[in-house]
């Protein structure tokens, strides 16, 4: 092999060890300038997200007395009195704003199937002073309200004094309640033989659960 020969090939040998050199050093760089990670990101990273709390169940309430539009209304568990009467329509005009400021705790917080009356100007109905100031129901079937006859406790007797029921649907009333339980809503007297929507709304002032 002659002597150009052999410098071309020291020559080529020499650029690739050069080149190889290079990239080595290069990666090398690269891997130093990554900064070490955390164990405990890495656990964070790695760790499923907690589960979101399921959202709270609705609660049914009963509102009547002044209000605009009364009956049941179905609120976000947690509301208040003030809301299950908004939602009712607010205060119709005639409602004995100074008995409801008296009486009446629209800060307190609802139970399901509670029953919120509101009084009217001129109301007979005498609240019970033993029962919680705001629902004038204590949400458990107990009746709180003198003048309202308990669906849910009431004997044949105190029903056969409701407007428009005989002792017939008295005894309707009780069977429904034997054969289903107690009602949960006052609405819930359509389901029983014999009372329609007329006769419900003659009951509606004088019962509830």
């Amino acid at each position: 092999m002659d002597t150009e020969r052999i410098k071309e090939f020291w020559y080529r040998h020499r650029m690739v060890v050069a080149g190889g050199i290079a990239v080595l050093t290069v990666a090398g760089g690269v891997v130093a300038a990554r900064p070490p990670q955390d164990p405990l990101v890495l656990d964070a990273l790695a760790s499923p997200a907690p589960d979101t709390p399921a959202p709270a169940e609705d609660i049914v309430v009963d509102v009547q007395g002044a209000v605009a539009k009364p009956g049941v209304k179905r609120l976000p568990a947690g509301s208040l009195v003030a809301n299950a009467i908004k939602a009712a329509g607010g205060f119709t005009q005639d409602a004995d704003r100074p008995r409801i400021s008296r009486e009446l705790n629209q800060a307190e917080a609802l139970k399901n199937h509670q029953k919120v009356y509101v009084p009217l100007v001129g109301d007979a109905v005498v609240l019970d002073s033993s029962a919680p100031a705001a629902g004038m129901s204590g949400g458990d079937g107990a009746p709180t309200a003198g003048g309202l006859v308990n669906l849910n406790t009431a004997t044949l007797e105190e029903l056969d004094t409701l407007p428009g029921v005989g002792e017939a649907t008295a005894e309707k009333i009780i069977d429904y309640r034997d054969a289903f339980g107690p009602f949960g809503s006052v609405d819930e007297l359509l389901e029983v033989s014999g009372i329609g929507e007329a006769k419900l709304e003659k009951l509606r002032e004088r019962v509830t659960v």
